[in-house]
Protein backbone atom coordinates (compact mmCIF):
# COMPACT_ATOMS: atom_id res chain seq x y z
CA UNK A 1 0.00 0.00 0.00
CA UNK A 2 1.58 3.30 -1.07
CA UNK A 3 1.88 5.52 2.04
CA UNK A 4 0.00 9.11 1.42
CA UNK A 5 2.19 12.17 1.27
CA UNK A 6 0.47 15.51 1.51
CA UNK A 7 1.04 17.83 -1.23
CA UNK A 8 3.82 21.15 -1.01
CA UNK A 9 5.92 19.16 1.52
CA UNK A 10 9.22 17.76 1.36
CA UNK A 11 8.25 13.96 1.63
CA UNK A 12 6.33 14.81 -1.47
CA UNK A 13 8.75 16.26 -3.37
CA UNK A 14 10.76 13.68 -2.45
CA UNK A 15 8.68 11.32 -4.02
CA UNK A 16 7.98 13.50 -7.15
CA UNK A 17 12.09 12.87 -8.00
CA UNK A 18 11.59 8.88 -6.91
CA UNK A 19 9.29 8.51 -9.37
CA UNK A 20 11.74 9.43 -12.08
CA UNK A 21 15.40 8.01 -10.61
CA UNK A 22 13.98 5.82 -7.89
CA UNK A 23 14.97 5.50 -4.27
CA UNK A 24 18.00 3.52 -4.79
CA UNK A 25 18.89 6.24 -7.62
CA UNK A 26 18.51 8.97 -5.20
CA UNK A 27 20.40 6.76 -2.68
CA UNK A 28 23.75 6.74 -5.18
CA UNK A 29 23.21 10.33 -6.06
CA UNK A 30 24.41 11.34 -1.96
CA UNK A 31 26.73 8.23 -1.57
CA UNK A 32 29.83 8.83 -1.53
CA UNK A 33 33.60 6.46 -1.65
CA UNK A 34 33.63 7.97 1.93
CA UNK A 35 30.31 7.32 3.04
CA UNK A 36 27.34 5.17 1.38
CA UNK A 37 23.72 6.05 2.10
CA UNK A 38 21.41 3.35 1.99
CA UNK A 39 18.37 3.18 0.11
CA UNK A 40 16.24 2.79 3.27
CA UNK A 41 17.50 5.84 4.98
CA UNK A 42 16.18 7.82 1.84
CA UNK A 43 12.68 6.04 2.20
CA UNK A 44 12.68 7.04 6.41
CA UNK A 45 13.51 10.25 4.66
CA UNK A 46 10.30 10.89 2.41
CA UNK A 47 8.48 9.18 5.14
CA UNK A 48 6.21 11.68 7.00
CA UNK A 49 5.83 9.05 9.98
CA UNK A 50 9.24 8.60 10.93
CA UNK A 51 11.71 11.91 12.63
CA UNK A 52 14.46 11.79 9.53
CA UNK A 53 14.32 14.40 7.59
CA UNK A 54 16.40 14.96 4.06
CA UNK A 55 19.66 17.00 4.90
CA UNK A 56 19.22 20.54 2.04
CA UNK A 57 22.76 19.45 0.84
CA UNK A 58 21.24 16.10 -0.45
CA UNK A 59 18.46 18.14 -1.95
CA UNK A 60 19.76 19.83 -4.36
CA UNK A 61 21.94 16.45 -5.14
CA UNK A 62 18.28 14.89 -5.39
CA UNK A 63 17.13 17.58 -8.16
CA UNK A 64 20.31 17.92 -10.22
CA UNK A 65 20.39 13.44 -10.31
CA UNK A 66 16.08 13.97 -11.33
CA UNK A 67 17.04 16.89 -14.06
CA UNK A 68 20.21 14.46 -15.11
CA UNK A 69 17.26 11.62 -15.70
CA UNK A 70 15.29 13.89 -17.57
CA UNK A 71 12.70 15.13 -14.72
CA UNK A 72 11.46 18.57 -15.41
CA UNK A 73 11.29 20.88 -12.52
CA UNK A 74 13.53 21.12 -9.08
CA UNK A 75 10.83 19.18 -6.90
CA UNK A 76 13.14 19.83 -3.89
CA UNK A 77 13.83 23.76 -4.15
CA UNK A 78 9.67 24.40 -5.40
CA UNK A 79 9.24 22.63 -1.89
CA UNK A 80 11.73 25.00 -0.38
CA UNK A 81 10.78 27.57 -2.37
CA UNK A 82 7.15 27.24 -1.30
CA UNK A 83 8.10 26.89 2.45
CA UNK A 84 10.06 29.89 2.69
CA UNK A 85 7.12 31.71 0.88
CA UNK A 86 4.97 30.37 3.32
CA UNK A 87 6.60 31.38 6.32
CA UNK A 88 7.04 34.77 5.03
CA UNK A 89 3.26 34.97 4.55
CA UNK A 90 2.95 33.91 8.53
CA UNK A 91 5.69 36.02 9.86
CA UNK A 92 4.42 39.25 7.85
CA UNK A 93 1.10 38.63 7.79
CA UNK A 94 0.39 41.75 10.12
CA UNK A 95 2.38 43.70 7.92
CA UNK A 96 0.62 43.57 4.80
CA UNK A 97 -2.70 43.86 6.96
CA UNK A 98 -1.28 47.27 7.53
CA UNK A 99 -0.58 48.05 4.38
CA UNK A 100 -3.64 47.16 2.93
CA UNK A 101 -5.15 49.45 5.95
CA UNK A 102 -2.89 52.38 4.77
CA UNK A 103 -3.95 51.52 1.44
CA UNK A 104 -7.90 52.37 2.45
CA UNK A 105 -6.40 55.07 5.44
CA UNK A 106 -5.40 57.47 1.88
CA UNK A 107 -7.73 56.38 -0.01
CA UNK A 108 -10.68 57.78 2.66
CA UNK A 109 -8.35 60.53 3.72
CA UNK A 110 -8.31 61.75 0.69
CA UNK A 111 -11.99 61.36 -0.25
CA UNK A 112 -12.52 63.72 3.15
CA UNK A 113 -10.68 66.37 2.19
CA UNK A 114 -12.25 66.92 -0.84
CA UNK A 115 -15.38 66.70 0.52
CA UNK A 116 -14.76 69.12 3.28
CA UNK A 117 -12.79 71.47 0.70
CA UNK A 118 -16.10 71.25 -1.48
CA UNK A 119 -17.93 72.06 2.03
CA UNK A 120 -15.99 74.90 2.52
CA UNK A 121 -16.92 76.66 -0.52
CA UNK A 122 -18.82 79.54 -1.47
CA UNK A 123 -21.99 78.60 -2.41
CA UNK A 124 -21.84 75.33 -0.70
CA UNK A 125 -24.87 73.44 0.25
CA UNK A 126 -26.20 71.38 3.28
CA UNK A 127 -25.86 68.15 0.77
CA UNK A 128 -21.80 68.87 0.56
CA UNK A 129 -22.13 69.35 4.19
CA UNK A 130 -23.57 65.83 5.01
CA UNK A 131 -20.73 64.36 2.24
CA UNK A 132 -18.49 66.20 4.07
CA UNK A 133 -19.47 64.59 7.58
CA UNK A 134 -20.00 61.64 6.21
CA UNK A 135 -16.30 61.16 4.57
CA UNK A 136 -14.90 62.55 7.37
CA UNK A 137 -16.36 59.56 9.50
CA UNK A 138 -14.89 56.48 6.88
CA UNK A 139 -11.45 58.61 7.19
CA UNK A 140 -11.85 58.04 11.04
CA UNK A 141 -12.66 54.39 11.04
CA UNK A 142 -10.01 53.82 8.68
CA UNK A 143 -7.83 55.46 10.97
CA UNK A 144 -9.39 54.15 13.88
CA UNK A 145 -8.83 50.36 12.38
CA UNK A 146 -5.13 51.33 11.47
CA UNK A 147 -4.81 52.20 15.45
CA UNK A 148 -6.20 49.00 16.64
CA UNK A 149 -3.79 47.01 14.74
CA UNK A 150 -0.74 48.99 15.42
CA UNK A 151 -1.36 48.55 18.43
CA UNK A 152 -2.27 45.13 18.98
CA UNK A 153 1.03 44.53 16.85
CA UNK A 154 2.72 46.79 19.07
CA UNK A 155 1.22 44.29 22.51
CA UNK A 156 1.97 41.06 21.12
CA UNK A 157 5.96 42.19 20.01
CA UNK A 158 6.25 43.79 23.39
CA UNK A 159 8.19 46.80 21.87
CA UNK A 160 6.94 50.27 21.59
CA UNK A 161 8.54 53.30 19.98
CA UNK A 162 5.96 55.96 21.02
CA UNK A 163 7.07 58.77 21.80
CA UNK A 164 10.13 58.88 19.69
CA UNK A 165 11.03 60.79 16.79
CA UNK A 166 10.23 58.62 13.42
CA UNK A 167 13.14 60.53 11.97
CA UNK A 168 15.43 59.18 13.79
CA UNK A 169 16.58 62.74 15.49
CA UNK A 170 15.99 63.22 19.39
Amino acid sequence: MTKVRPPLTVERAMVRVADVIGYDGMAAAISSDDKAVSESTVRNWSNPDTPERCPLECAAAFDLAFQNAGGEGSPMLEWLERAIDQGRRTSFADRFHLGRLLRTVIKEGSEAEIALLTSSLPGATEKDDARAAAEIEEAIAALQQSLAAVTKRTRHTGTSDAGSDPSGGS
